[in-house]
């Protein structure tokens, strides 16, 4: 951005609150502009640890998950061990063998170990497993795609669209005319648009060109018959529901606690611009993998508020969340955001685990992990563990010189790999 000879900000906000060019301009000017939201993270950048957290220790008594022998891809015979209850992150340039070590090491051999995959379809990828025993899951949370299809929406994705459909099926009205919740489904032939057939829009076909798709003419978009659009429930129709933003949503449904906590942990992890009925294949890679994210967190609160009501509840599940580079196309306040979420589900006991480049979020982590110290068979190599302090001060690491400009690192000794837990 440094070096741009132009820059144009876009917002102020994001979804219906942004669209505005709200400042254009070279750098200089640009840390100097009053309306824009990147100009206050620019010259008040964050600091790490963040709202002056202390490091979570990573000593000796620390449990630590523990695999052996990784080898697949550029990876050989690597070891790797990682402190459980804290946020780690993998770092190292591209092509060092991170996503090979998050996948086919630490995801594989953790699911194996809880259960749920064969080791004959993953054979040879590690040697021994040691620590997973404090592990009740693992959550693996990459950027594909999460519905090809155009009735796929973030609502439907999420399971929350079964609960919106018995709130309208509920009304008087709807009622008295024996609607049930199939009614308001736009896959229903009783409730959708016989024209669009559900979908809001009329694919149209030329020759030489490529399809394209226009505004259903009869129902203008709104999927359903006019019959269905009747069915009021607090003023809104089932298309209007749809229209709305999650933080619309989160408001208009606060009464209603299976709805009210998703939408809110939507907001939280920087969604909430996002339309309810917004087809899936629109939705960008960090998009989906932030609204993965949210699909296990809302489980996690509905198995917790289960719990509550259970005799003798067991204790709280320990997850292992692995994060594929969540904060590709964020701006410096949905990181903010971010990592305000995964310093939560630390707090809660969970150990969540990212690749990542932004030398924001490897700032935040309690212990790093760099491999490196080059690409393919020039990488696959650990080559510092630690602090981010640490490793800020290691010579031949690519990473440091980034970190020193954001942390504040002291003069401790990066801990070797071989004894990185006695030394911690």
């Amino acid at each position: 951005m440094k070096r741009a000879d132009k820059i144009v900000d876009l917002g102020p906000g994001a979804g219906s609150e942004g669209g505005q060019v709200v400042f254009q301009g070279n750098y200089q000017a640009l840390l100097h502009s009053q309306n824009s939201l990147t100009s206050q993270y620019l010259t008040k950048p964050m600091k790490h640890p963040w709202m002056g957290r202390k490091r979570r220790s990573c000593k000796k008594n620390t449990a630590w998950l523990k695999i052996e022998g990784i080898s697949s891809n550029n990876l050989h015979d690597l070891t790797v061990e990682i402190p459980l209850g804290r946020l780690v992150v993998i770092c190292g340039v591209s092509g060092s063998g991170k996503s090979t070590l998050l996948r086919d090491g630490i995801f594989m051999a953790v699911k194996e170990a809880i259960g749920k995959s064969h080791r004959s379809s993953i054979k040879g990828c590690w040697k021994r497993l040691s620590g997973a025993e404090a592990i009740s899951s693992v959550c693996f949370v990459d950027q594909m795609p999460i519905g090809k299809n155009s009735r796929s929406t973030p609502i439907t994705y999420l399971g929350l669209f079964d609960s919106i459909r018995d709130l309208f099926s509920q009304t008087p009205l709807a009622r008295q005319r024996g609607y049930t919740k199939s009614r308001f489904s736009y896959n229903s032939k009783e409730g959708r648009c016989p024209d669009c057939l559900g979908n809001g829009t009329i694919q149209i076909s030329m020759p030489l060109l490529p399809l394209f798709y226009l505004p259903c003419e009869s129902c203008e978009g709104k999927r359903y018959n006019p019959q269905t659009l009747e069915i009021l429930y607090k003023g809104k129709s089932i298309a209007e529901v749809l229209h709305m933003t999650v933080a619309e949503a989160c408001h208009f449904f606060s009464s209603i606690e299976k709805l009210r906590k998703p939408f809110s942990i939507l907001c939280e992890i920087g969604l909430s611009y996002l339309c309810l009925g917004q087809p899936t294949p629109t939705l960008s890679g960090g998009e989906a993998q932030r609204i993965k994210l949210a699909k296990e967190l809302i489980a996690m609160e509905q198995k917790r508020i289960q719990k509550m009501f259970e005799w003798g509840a067991q204790k709280e599940p320990k997850i292992l969340y692995l994060l594929e580079e969540p904060t590709i196309g964020l701006h410096l306040a949905d990181i903010e955001k971010f990592l305000h979420l995964c310093q939560s589900l630390v707090e809660y006991g969970h150990t969540v685990v990212i690749i990542e480049h932004h030398p924001d979020v490897i700032a935040e982590a309690d212990y790093v992990i760099e491999l490196g110290p080059g690409a393919g068979e020039e990488g696959g190599k650990i080559i510092g563990t630690g602090t981010p302090e640490a490793l800020a001060e290691i010579r031949h690491s690519p990473t440091a010189p980034f970190l020193k400009e954001i942390v504040d690192y002291s003069n401790q000794p990066l801990k070797s790999v071989k004894n990185q837990k006695e030394n911690s």
